[in-house]
């Protein structure tokens, strides 16, 4: 049996042997495309064309078989990605009815052999602009009238008056904040430009786009004042980006920005303690969440955000033995607040609160922990030998950014002052002046402390950024004559050889007085 089966065996390899292979071996060289220098960015005005032309080498230098796509999406729109062009070189339409300025969009161009099927892809940036996509706010009086401006981010600093107006038809009525919201980048729709008015209204949502009102405050929030009139004086972000706030007649109301909210529930609850409560502008964004000082009451409510933004206010729970510097829930009577912001260690904030009637300034530090615990850490009263020119302070910042300072201006300087350096029985003068307007002919009638994006380009990344930390001013420019001295003045703040602020840019003479300023990246 064996041996027949080795006989099998030979005459069968022999038989296979002899198959004459007639498959092509030999292989096909591609016609690689090698793409050109192309920009990491381009940017192009909606209802505009884009063109860019497309340089490549082939390694035939036969071009007769590439096809070409041009396409566009966005974080949320990966699968549904916009055709800008089927052309080697791009001649796009910016259309307004598939592209939104402001969106992060990604621009990718895909080359394909058709003969191989083997494609070649870039992917670069696109910036869809508009006359209001990227630039700053101005919020002004004049001529007891009010309007809202619109500084364009571009070479020439184009200024666009009256945008408010011209979008809408109407003029703005007792305005008091601005604010360019952009909660949730997967939401897009909840991009808007809010402008804050105490009248009936409460103040508009604009479109980021065209700046024409959606909605108002007043159809936007769960509340009814008994006088008819909204009082707004605060929109607020939370740390975690979850939640964001509004402070308006005094009242907190909270929407869920993770969840798409585009609308605020009724006024949050106490649960703890006095339902009652009044906030005004006293709130820190401590680092367990943001704290609000009730002026009603004199103690400082927390909102935990983590449950599903349904939690309510709550007071502290004051650490047992931690009475001897202050409780607080019962901070004192008739305090005022008039800043806050984050000292260097974890979870450790301080507010400073001034007596309404004998006018005496108060530096509280705490330590607030995510489970609504608290901890008194120091009272100092602030006396005129430590900082002079704090009592005759009309404007208070602080930032995240720069802890362990506070920042007051008068009616002519800025100053700042280490409060780590301020502690009990200190006597010294503390206070660094860190801007004259005297100086630069200027008097000052408002400020305001932000993080500022700036290009910061390097060789191996041209779209890089940083942030730098500015004080805004609001001036009235003494150089101009009649009513129109009403301008900015913007330095940028240093800390190495001590606090210094830099000036970076000017403007005046637009109208009788500026009051409030917020940068629009968007």
């Amino acid at each position: 049996m064996k041996r027949n089966l080795l006989i099998w065996f030979t005459i069968l390899s022999s038989l296979i042997g002899c198959v004459d292979d007639k498959s092509n071996t030999r292989i096909e060289e591609l016609n690689e495309v090698t793409i050109g220098a192309l920009q990491e960015k381009y940017s192009a005005k909606l209802g505009s064309y884009l063109q860019i032309p497309l340089p490549i080498t082939t390694r035939t230098g036969d071009e007769s078989q590439l096809s070409y796509a041009w396409y566009t999406y966005t974080p949320t729109t990966r699968t549904q990605a916009d055709t800008l062009g089927k052309t080697k070189d791009l001649n796009a339409f910016m259309d307004p009815k598939i592209l939104t300025p402001g969106e992060d969009y990604s621009l990718v161009v895909k080359i394909t052999d058709l003969s191989t099927g083997v494609y070649y892809r870039k992917k670069m940036k696109l910036e869809v602009l508009s006359d209001f996509t990227k630039g700053t706010l101005l919020l002004c009086k004049e001529n007891e009238s009010y309007a809202l401006h619109f500084m364009v981010d571009d070479a020439e600093k184009t200024f666009v008056k009256n945008i408010f107006e011209a979008a809408n038809g109407t003029k703005l009525e007792n305005p008091g904040r601005v604010y360019a919201l952009n909660p949730n980048k997967y939401q897009p729709q909840m991009k808007e430009v809010l402008v804050l008015c105490e009248n009936e209204t409460g103040g508009y949502f604009l479109n980021p786009v065209s700046m024409k009102s959606n909605r108002t405050v007043e159809s936007a929030i769960t509340f009814s004042p008994e006088t008819g009139i909204y009082s707004p004086q605060l929109h607020v972000e939370s740390s975690s980006r979850s939640v964001d706030y509004l402070i308006i007649s005094d009242q907190v109301f909270k929407r869920g920005t993770n969840m798409g909210a585009m609308t605020w529930d009724a006024p949050m609850v106490v649960v703890e303690g006095s339902t009652e409560y009044k906030i005004g502008t006293g709130m820190v964004q401590s680092s367990s969440g943001p704290a609000f000082y009730d002026e009603l009451n004199g103690r400082i409510l927390v909102h935990n955000n983590s449950a599903w933004n349904k939690a309510p206010l709550k007071q502290l729970k004051t650490e047992t033995g931690d009475l001897n510097y202050f409780d607080c829930n019962n901070m004192g009577t008739n305090m005022e607040y008039l800043a806050g912001g984050l000292l260097s260690a974890d979870n450790e904030c301080w507010m400073l609160l001034r007596h309404k009637e004998n006018q005496q300034n108060y530096l509280f530090k705490i330590k607030i922990t995510s489970d609504n615990r608290g901890t008194s850490l120091a009272k100092i009263a602030i006396t005129p030998e430590v900082a002079p020119h704090l009592q005759e302070a009309t404007h208070f910042a602080s930032l995240e950014g720069m802890k362990d300072l506070l920042f007051y201006s008068t009616g002519n300087s800025v100053y700042a002052i280490a409060l780590s350096n301020l502690r009990e029985g200190v006597t010294n003068n503390l206070e660094a002046q860190i801007i004259n307007g005297l100086e630069d002919d200027f008097s000052i009638t408002g400020m305001k402390l932000s993080d500022i994006l700036v290009p910061d380009p390097t060789p191996e990344n041209p779209l890089a950024t940083k942030t730098t930390q500015q004080i805004r001013l609001y001036i009235q420019d003494q150089k101009i004559s009649g009513n129109q001295k009403g301008g900015v003045a913007y330095y940028e703040l240093g800390t190495v050889g001590g606090i210094h602020a830099d000036p970076v840019y000017r403007l005046s003479g637009f109208c009788d007085q500026v009051i409030d300023v917020e940068e629009k990246y968007e």
